[in-house]
């Protein structure tokens, strides 16, 4: 491309800019909207493409631009004057000069490239006659070039055979496709409002508790790379130069950017709230013009990103942080460029990825143009490899800034006033707004002895600042519920835990068996696999019992009591071993686990023998373990530890396959078959037909679909949940079941006694709705409390686990977010993450008066100190 071809394309994209100025500066999502109902869509990367003159601009975009432009000025009532949106002048020549006539027109076009065409002739030239026609009022055609034509239904002429009829079939097939087209997109459109409300609630929280504490209003610095050397390259490590943007919010850096920017900043600063903020913002922003479709923007943490594309970590990333959202419909949105990410944390991606993150995200940014992203300020070559229109930097308080926060409570922060005053190189602690606020709560009224300890790098006196925070909190004047030696150890295997998971929120509704050590891992993971066994047996004996005690059927307890015996020894002996196997020799065949179990099946079997096998109660223990198997076999499908925290109908069993359909059919066919000849004396013949309505009604009873909520406002809010469906789901379960029993022994036999209707009917309804209650909650909560069980065993956690955690957010340790905990802040957390008896040694937890213990002098010289300011 020629010197004079750039200039004039440079040129066109300046007047391109000045004219979307005096338009009232419409984003780029407005235009690409604007464009597609003219009918020629532009995205909005391309439209970024040519604001800045990256790429050239063909006739067709160009109009479509210029009449984008002036139709936003229209609907804001600020309408420009005619020539300045002239196509005639747009296309004849720059802006600004005489309209071309209509032999000029005719002639050559200014595609903005510098290129121009004759019309009349040759290949290529559709744009340019098609410029020029638009130029003259003779273009576009009435329907042409629009995103969705109107359905047509062509209808062939009738005929003797039928014709009307199929006439009137294409129109029903048209008309329910239409309905069905708008029903989908209605119910999209309501859950892309739910997802906003949820961002915005959730972002909002994050900021709510981050303006209690931080007071300090954010200012900010645009940052550009510094000019390029002989070598036309950016050295390694080299910093941005910066600009300062008195008055400007992240918001208005966002908008400046065309939606994508990096922002950077120490840590403490507040860049997730800032980013939380934009969320909320953006989100209320969707929520008030709900028709205008603008992109989701979900907050999301880049710590768990492992180097698979974006757009699956995204799919990932927001299921897990948003539980109630389906992996096909956050896809759905992102091929409609529906989710804008804010990204926090790019420094906490492993280094081994951060590469590729960097180029993951490069290239998202422009597909879509919408972005944000955060980074800690030292990682500067990091931030440069994200390829963004615009980086800022939050900007550290200034020392005036921190002045005025400790004049606002200057009696009880004298003794800090008057150490910084007699060192000013202290005041590099006080550089944000999370260091004012630890200062204030460890030396408010205090003397401030980490300030005055000489020879201190800054590093030790901010670990020193920290030890005096926490023990001035777990020691605070209140009387406390725990004991600080112990309150220590719990927050430090807590900051430990989050910091392997890579997580920064505890839910005590989302504890499970990945909490736990492998050793320590054993008990759930056994109790969650023998739990078939147990329950068969719990829901046969008591029934038997009655029958034998009532005389009803005439079989012994003894013989259902001793399969059930046999089977749990068996059963559960061999479920340790496995998982013993399983962790320390993974490698080793399975038949290997069941021949060290010999002792035990030959116990059970042994047992065996003292019984009648023949007997009905030993079918109806078997019959029993199978039916609770084909339950627990629909986990292999659906998770059914997770917590059920809502339910929706479907219409359609979701957890059932065939195969396990058929067989659960079989097994209930075979209870059938034994219970009612058992309890009623009917003819065996009878079982399918009776078990196939109960069979419907448990099939029917399948169709709610369980799932996660973030709508959690007590902690724990989870496992109650899980226990009211579980109770409600098996008892309607219970009652429904158990009544069609009762009413087909009614109606079969009519002169059977009512206590050997009432046992048939109690025992079936019994085992499927007790069945029911373990799939849609029962068994998260086992699992839960369990869990709970070992780490209260382990001394992990105490038995009144959320009691301490309220006491810990009380002494502002620890703060409530989402229905869960977090700590303070990440370098508070971090600081906990270390041993928990050198900390117990630092902070002499068992004087109360006494200071934290000093941190040893670094070998070398001191730190050097700046000069006092004048």
């Amino acid at each position: 491309m020629s010197d004079q071809e750039t200039a004039r394309r440079t040129a066109l994209a300046a007047e391109l800019r000045a004219l979307r100025n005096e338009c009232g500066n419409p984003s780029l999502r407005e235009l690409e909207i604007l464009t597609a109902k003219s009918g020629s869509k532009i995205p909005r990367a391309t439209i970024g493409e040519k604001f800045t003159g990256t790429s050239a601009i063909k006739p067709r975009q160009l109009i479509a631009l210029v009449n984008a432009l002036k139709q936003h000025a229209v609907d804001i009532n600020s309408p420009v004057p005619p020539e300045r949106t002239d196509l005639a002048v747009w296309l004849g020549g720059s802006p600004g000069a005489k309209p071309p006539d209509d032999a000029a027109a005719d002639r050559t076009v200014d595609t903005g490239a510098g290129s121009s065409a004759e019309i009349g002739g040759g290949s290529g030239d559709d744009d340019v006659r098609f410029a020029a026609a638009v130029a003259r009022g003779l273009a576009p055609l009435p329907g042409v070039d629009q995103d969705e034509p109107a359905l047509v239904a062509q209808v062939r002429p009738l005929d003797a055979r039928g014709g009307v009829v199929r006439r009137w079939l294409r129109l029903l097939l048209a008309a329910s496709m239409l309905l069905r087209r708008r029903r989908s997109r209605d119910r999209g459109d309501a859950t892309r409002l739910r997802m906003l409300k949820l961002v915005r609630d959730t972002a909002g929280q994050t900021v709510a508790d981050a303006e209690t504490a931080y007071l300090l209003p954010p200012s900010f610095e645009v940052l550009r790379n510094p000019p390029l050397g002989k070598s036309r390259s950016t050295k390694k490590g080299q910093p941005f130069l910066a600009a300062p943007v008195e008055g400007a919010t992240l918001h208005d850096l966002f908008e400046w950017s065309g939606e994508s920017l990096l922002l950077l900043g120490e840590a403490g600063l507040g860049k997730t709230t800032q980013l939380a903020r934009l969320s909320r913002d953006l989100a209320e922003a969707a929520l008030a013009e709900p028709e205008r479709k603008t992109p989701i923007p979900i907050l999301l943490s880049l710590a768990s990103y492992r180097g698979e594309p974006l757009a699956e970590w995204l799919v990932r990333a927001i299921a897990d942080s948003y539980d109630r959202v389906d992996g096909r419909l956050v896809r759905s949105w992102l091929d409609a460029d529906l989710v804008l990410p804010v990204l926090d944390a790019l420094d906490q991606v492993p280094t081994a990825h951060r590469r590729r993150c960097a180029e993951e995200l490069s290239a998202f940014r422009r597909r879509t143009l919408g972005l944000v992203v955060s980074c800690r300020a030292e990682f500067v070559d990091l931030a440069r490899e994200v390829d963004v229109p615009l980086r800022a930097r939050l900007r550290p308080v200034e020392q005036e800034q921190a002045e005025r926060y400790l004049a606002a409570d200057l009696e009880a922060m004298a003794d800090v006033k008057k150490a910084l005053d007699d060192d000013p190189s202290l005041w590099s602690l006080l550089r944000s707004p999370l260091m004012l606020q630890v200062i204030h709560g460890a030396y408010a009224g205090r003397a401030a002895v980490a300030l005055r300890l000489p020879d201190r790098t800054p590093a030790q006196r901010e670990k020193l600042i920290f030890d005096a925070y926490v023990r001035r909190m777990l020691l605070d004047d209140r009387r406390p519920r725990t004991d600080p030696a112990r309150s220590l150890r719990l927050l430090t295997w807590l900051a430990e835990a989050l910091a392997q998971r890579q997580e920064d929120v505890l839910h005590l509704d989302r504890l499970d068996q990945s909490w736990l050590a492998p050793k320590h891992g054993v008990f759930p993971r056994v109790i969650a696999k023998a739990s078939d066994s147990l329950l068969a047996a719990t829901l046969t004996l008591p029934w038997v019992a009655a029958a034998d005690a009532l005389n009803v059927t005439g079989v012994r307890f003894v013989d259902a009591a001793i399969p059930a015996l046999s089977g749990l020894i068996a059963s559960t002996t061999q479920d340790v071993i496995g998982d013993a196997f399983n962790r320390h020799l993974p490698e080793a065949s399975p038949w290997a686990a069941v021949h060290a179990n010999r002792p035990a099946i030959t116990t059970s079997l042994i047992l065996l023998l003292f019984v009648d096998l023949k007997s009905p109660a030993v079918f109806a223990t078997v019959l029993a373990w199978l039916w609770v198997q084909m339950t627990i076999g629909e986990g292999w499908f659906k998770p059914v530890l997770r917590p059920v925290e809502q339910l929706r109908w479907t219409g359609r069993p979701h957890t059932f396959r065939p195969a396990i359909a058929l067989l659960m059919f079989a097994v209930l066919t075979g209870l059938c078959g034994l219970v009612f000849p058992l309890f009623l004396g009917r003819p065996a013949w009878l079982a399918a037909a009776a078990a196939f309505p109960l069979w419907l009604i448990y099939v029917l009873s399948g169709a709610f679909e369980p799932s996660l909520s973030e709508d959690r406002p007590r902690p724990n809010e989870g496992i109650r949940r899980s226990v009211r469906f579980a109770f409600l789901h098996g008892s309607v379960n219970a009652l429904l079941i158990g009544g069609a029993t009762a009413g087909i022994g009614l109606l079969v036999a009519p002169h059977a006694s009512a206590v050997a209707i009432g046992l048939a009917a109690g025992y079936l309804g019994s085992l499927l709705g007790l069945t029911r209650a373990l799939r849609y909650g029962g068994m998260a909560v086992i699992q839960h409390w369990t869990v709970r069980a070992v780490l209260i065993w382990t001394g992990a956690t105490p038995a009144r686990y959320q009691h301490y955690l309220d006491e810990a957010q009380q002494r502002v340790l620890l703060r409530r977010f989402s229905g869960g905990y977090v700590f303070l802040h990440e370098k508070l957390q971090t600081h906990l993450t270390e041993d928990p008896e050198e900390l117990l040694h630092r902070l002499n937890l068992d004087v109360p008066d006494a200071e934290p213990a000093p941190v040893p002098v670094l070998t070398g010289p001191p730190a050097p100190k700046p000069p006092a300011k004048s």
